[in-house]
């Protein structure tokens, strides 16, 4: 009982404002004549269409079989003689002022819904014994004579069973509210509006889709191409607001899928360019716009200062605007129209669907096309993209009704309806929810009071270019109740610079370098390739050991040299695997290894050619020409000296500080075409002293190959056949050492030029291998041919001295160095002859003329020239130390054949011969031939 009570007090409230603004009514009715189809039942505002003059007005006589469509169950033709009664429904539309857009949509959905009625009336047998009548008013979109029809409804004659409106916002709600007082049930036809849920109004359906159900056709659109990071940009107004909450809820819903980068709200341009340029900031790619036409170019226009458009970028805005919104000349608008168009080009918007794209048979028993044919002949001049769902409300209503009256209980009918009793509310909003069938804009099912209907996707594309082909292009349709969104209903879909959807932000892909499969097949081939060579080599120095000029150049320290050269051309092959080919797991262990086979074949193969050359250093630097046997087992022991020095250092260094697996980042660069930050990275090993251990590694290869190389450049000018390699190994020194320095550098330099110094190093390593390996087995393999059984003869060894291609400066100091260490042994022995000479005379003159005669006997004496037994130690093999040999040989008088030295007087040089030179002179006390050359010998 106290709700009656309220409801009538609340009305009587509503009625006292209606009349305050009751002289607006004079004005409404001059201009709701020309709707008017009475002469005046009804009141000025209503208009009671009877169903004969209706149809001869509206159809004509080209419609007279609709009069005797068959309207009942028994047969019975439903026609003017029957008078069936009236059903009156409340129409709310904005019709006036005539230049405004609300009234615009008003004129332009009349005729849909009386053309509904008409259908309803004539082509359906739904309300049997009834005819729907439409009770047009005129709202103007103003809250206060909505209500004030609203409140002149209940003074007119018969009972309104439902209300069909309004189109704006500023009437419905008002209305909505006042309904549930009157237990009225309220149809809209055309309000979007967000905030209507069937919580705050539960009396308000709608025939067309919220702006919420947009927001499912958006999420939809992320779903479809993949993009999770969105933001949103909405205008500071209830409308948008709201429908952005909503959009929130449901993202939120989806919070694994989707992440909302910035959400910007905007009241003017100030703060609408600071929204943008936050977008910028963060790398915002997909955009949700909410705002109104003028708005939108404003926005757009700002977009375009900001490159904010192209193949970067996506927008989505909520659309429904006019026809060529873009081409309206605004003074707020700061960009021309192909600027504007450029901005614009591609976006997306959502729109309610204005008729169904199938051509199905709908409940009035016409296809969308025959009803739109219908449609455009009524409409005049005026048209609003809301006509298909006015005719399916009308249609929703007329359903509704008829559930109404077949579920009444007996005892009662529909004229008895009554505002004041909520069971007819109950009952009308039950048939609304229970209403379903398939009308002209598709089909009609509600959920929660809200049409559960079809939205359209819509995209801006320029076709040639130019402003004035472009065109909003229906890209696809998103079906409400199956979640479906269908892309096969209309133009494709336009990407920008391919075929491909914009990411939705700047993928920063992390790539880590690997080698190319082209470059380290290249250096393995090579390497193994070298390898080949290197055992070819091993197999000739093994098979030929014997060979007298193989065996002099000492085969098993050969073979050092070659098996060090396989494990630094197996280094490069190690050297080249990376994550591309092993896990990470994996590359500590190849680096490792990497590590050990390099360092111990450079030591084997430098070590060993290190300690050949010493050995010629270590001969012929024995000025005094004393016996010395270096042997082949002195060698093996340097060689062994180092690889124990390399085996300390890295054991050490592999016990307290192994080997991990470290990434270092380098400098990022943008593909523009697939929209990627590439972030390279290269993969690396490390240890914690790294760089204490190099150091030392470092150190001893660097003092050793300096030494080498100094040895070398002593020994440059030492030819031996019996050593017949020394000058290849002391080329091999140098070869080595330039590359080492050369190679270690680049390394440093291409550190992160993974690629490049790969090809460098393993260029410098397989370079450097292969011409030391050549070096010193070519001139072999060269001797082998030319004499393949060689006799046994005596070598010859010399010291030549410097060429022309010498410099003077460098033997110039070399022989001023040698010239005083000579005046001063000269100086000292002259001192000492001349003490002794005067300590021979004092012991003379002592001992009398018995001394004078031993000393004239002893001249008389011929002392026989010695036989000087010269071997020039060192020279051979100790395979070669062969007593029985030596006695051989030395039981023959081959006196005229051992060798003499003789001496340069400019040169200082030391030549070794096996016969006398002519014009020699003996020394009495060595047996030596000394001879002076000739000053043009020595040039």
């Amino acid at each position: 009982m106290a709700r009656p009570l309220v409801s009538w007090l609340v009305l009587i409230g509503l009625a006292g404002f209606g009349c305050c603004i009751g002289p607006a009514s004079g004005h409404l009715r001059q201009h709701h004549s020309h709707f008017s189809d009475g002469d005046g039942g009804g009141g000025p505002l209503t208009t009671h269409v009877k169903a004969k003059r209706n149809n001869n007005h509206n159809y004509g006589n080209n419609n007279n079989n609709i009069r005797n469509f068959n309207n009942n169950k028994d047969g019975r033709s439903l026609g003017y003689n029957s008078q069936p009664r009236e059903l009156l429904i409340t129409g709310l539309f904005p019709l006036t002022p005539r230049n405004s857009d609300a009234s615009r949509l008003g004129r332009g959905v009349l005729p849909a819904a009386l053309l509904a009625r008409d259908h309803i009336n004539y082509r359906h047998n739904l309300l049997k014994d009834y005819q729907l009548q439409l009770d047009v008013n005129d709202t103007a979109c103003d809250a206060a004579l909505g209500i004030k029809a609203f409140l002149d409804m209940l003074y007119k004659k018969g009972k309104r069973l439902m209300v069909f409106g309004s189109a704006c916002t500023e009437v419905t709600g008002p209305i909505a509210q006042a309904a549930q007082f009157l237990h009225l049930a309220q149809l809209s036809y055309a309000d979007t509006h967000p905030m209507y849920d069937h919580i705050k109004f539960p009396n308000l359906y709608r025939i067309v889709p919220s702006e919420n159900q947009f927001n499912y056709a958006r999420l939809e659109l992320l779903r479809q191409f993949n993009w999770t990071h969105v933001a949103t940009l909405y205008q500071n107004d209830p409308r948008y607001s709201l429908a952005h909450n909503h959009l929130m809820a449901r993202g939120a819903d989806q919070a694994a899928s989707y992440k909302l980068v910035s959400q910007r709200t905007f009241t003017d341009v100030l703060e609408l360019r600071d929204a943008l340029n936050k977008f910028v900031e963060k790398g915002v790619r997909i955009i949700f716009g909410s705002f109104t036409e003028a708005w939108a170019r404003i926005t757009f226009c700002e977009a375009f200062k900001l490159n904010m458009f192209g193949r970067k970028y996506q927008w989505i805005i909520w659309g429904g605007y006019n026809k060529d919104w873009w081409m309206v000349d605004d003074a707020e608008v700061r960009c021309s129209t192909q600027e504007l168009v450029t901005a614009l080009n591609g976006y997306m918007s959502t729109d309610i669907l204005p008729l169904s794209l199938e051509n199905h048979q709908t409940i009035a028993k016409l296809t969308p096309s025959e009803y739109e044919s219908m449609y455009d002949e009524r409409k005049g001049s005026e048209y609003s993209r809301f006509h298909g769902y006015t005719y399916d409300g009308m249609w929703a209503m007329a359903k509704a009704i008829s559930i109404v009256i077949e579920e009444l209980p007996p005892g009662k009918t529909i004229d008895m309806f009554d505002y004041k009793m909520e069971f007819w509310s109950q009952r009308f909003l039950s048939a609304l929810k229970k209403t379903e069938f398939v009308g002209v804009t598709g089909p009609v099912k509600f959920y929660n009071n809200e049409r559960v209907g079809r939205i359209l996707i819509k995209q801006f594309q320029v076709l040639d270019g130019a402003s004035s082909s472009a065109h909003e292009q229906i890209i696809a349709l998103f079906h409400n109740d199956t979640s479906f969104l269908d892309f096969s209903v209309g133009h494709p879909v336009y990407w920008h610079g391919g075929k491909h959807a914009p990411r939705d932000r700047t993928i920063e892909k992390v790539q880590l370098q690997h080698l190319s499969v082209v470059s380290f097949i290249t250096m393995v081939a090579l390497s193994i390739a070298g390898i080949f060579l290197a055992v070819f080599f091993l197999s000739v120095n093994t098979k030929y050991r014997n060979h007298k000029y193989i065996k002099m150049s000492s085969p098993h320290l050969n073979n050092i040299i070659i098996c060090g050269c396989i494990m630094t051309y197996f280094s490069v092959i190690l050297l080249g695997i990376d994550t591309g080919m092993v896990s990470e797991d994996s590359i500590p262990a190849i680096c490792t290894a990497r590590l050990w086979v390099l360092t111990i074949g450079f030591t084997s193969a430098f070590g060993a050619m290190f300690s050949k050359t010493w050995r010629v250093h270590a001969i012929f630097t024995n000025i005094k020409l004393n016996k010395k046997v270096i042997k082949d087992y002195q060698l093996f022991l340097i060689v062994a000296l180092l690889l124990f020095l390399d085996f300390v250092i890295l054991l050490t260094w592999q016990l307290q500080d192994p080997f991990t697996y470290a990434t270092k980042p380098l400098q990022e660069f943008e593909d523009a075409t697939n929209d990627f930050l590439i972030k390279p990275q290269i993969g690396f090993c490390v240890s914690e002293h790294m760089t204490i251990y190099l150091g030392v590694t470092y150190a001893f290869k660097g003092i050793l190959m300096a030494f080498g190389c100094f040895l070398a450049w002593e020994t440059r000018h030492v030819s031996i056949p019996a050593l017949n390699d020394s000058k290849y190994i002391g080329m091999s020194v140098y070869n080595v050492v330039i590359m080492c320095v050369i190679g270690v550098a680049i390394s440093i330099i291409l550190t992160d030029q993974q690629e490049y110094a790969f090809l460098i190093i393993s260029g410098f390593i397989i370079f450097c291998t292969t011409i030391t390996l050549c070096l010193v087995f070519v001139p072999k393999l060269i001797e082998l041919k030319k004499n393949p059984h060689p006799e046994t003869k005596r070598v010859r060894a010399t010291l030549k001295p410097a060429g022309k291609s010498s410099k003077r400066e460098s033997f110039t100091a070399d022989l001023q160095n040698k010239i005083k260490t000579l005046a001063d042994q000269n100086q000292k022995l002259k001192e000492s002859n001349q003490a002794r000479a005067s300590e021979l005379d004092r012991l003379i003159r002592e001992v009398g003329e018995e001394a004078k005669e031993l000393l004239g006997t002893r001249r008389k004496d011929i002392r026989p020239r010695a036989k000087i037994n010269f071997k020039v130690p060192g020279l051979t093999s100790d395979d070669d130390e062969n007593p029985s040999s030596s006695r051989d040989e030395s039981s023959q008088d081959q006196s005229d054949q051992w060798p003499l030295m003789e001496t340069s007087a400019i040169t200082k040089c030391v030549y070794v011969h096996y016969k006398p030179r002519k014009n020699s002179i003996q020394d009495a006390q060595t047996g030596c031939t000394i001879m002076s050359e000739p000053s043009n010998s020595s040039k």
